[in-house]
């Protein structure tokens, strides 16, 4: 028992000592034959153990590891999802302010623009007519121009459909 424990315990010096003092006290030499087998079966045995022990402590350690890093994963992974969809929203968010300034900066500064002139020809339409007519010709040109910037502005907010079927197969 004395050879298994030191065995196990990989204390080498112990194990010289036992079979040492197992061959001082035993008198007769068929004793001594099964002693020694017994000692060196015993020391074979802790061994074994012992190495044993020491692979299922590393494989534990080993699984812990890799439980804890796939746990890590998936943390960064939702963290890489949640980057992602906020990501997008502000880009969506960044979008909309740009073209809702695009069409505030230039549809609504010439149609108030013509909004005004129209105005002013209506009230001068009795006094002076053709003054009256200049502003409207003027206006329709501003007018169609507003229109070419609005639908240049539909048309370029309006997504790309070969974009939108490599999106689908995404």
């Amino acid at each position: 028992m004395m050879a298994f424990d030191f065995m196990f315990k990989r204390n080498i010096i112990g194990m010289a000592i036992s079979g040492i003092s197992q061959i001082y006290f035993i008198h007769n030499l068929q004793d001594f034959k099964l002693l020694f087998i017994v000692f060196i079966i015993a020391s074979m045995l802790g061994y074994t153990m012992k190495n044993d022990y020491e692979k299922e402590k590393n494989y534990k350690a080993a699984l812990d590891k890799e439980r804890r890093l796939r746990y890590e994963l998936e943390q960064t992974k939702t963290k890489l999802l949640q980057s992602s969809k906020e990501i997008s929203y502000l880009t969506r968010l960044r979008e909309r302010n740009r073209i809702a300034r695009e069409i505030h900066d230039t549809v609504g500064h010439k149609a108030t623009g013509v909004l005004i002139q129209l105005q002013a020809a209506y009230r001068i339409f009795d006094k002076d007519k053709d003054k009256s007519k200049i502003i409207i010709f003027k206006c329709i040109d501003a007018l169609s121009d507003t229109v070419t910037i609005l639908r240049d502005t539909v048309y370029n907010i309006k997504p790309n459909k070969r974009l939108q079927i490599l999106s689908c197969k995404v």
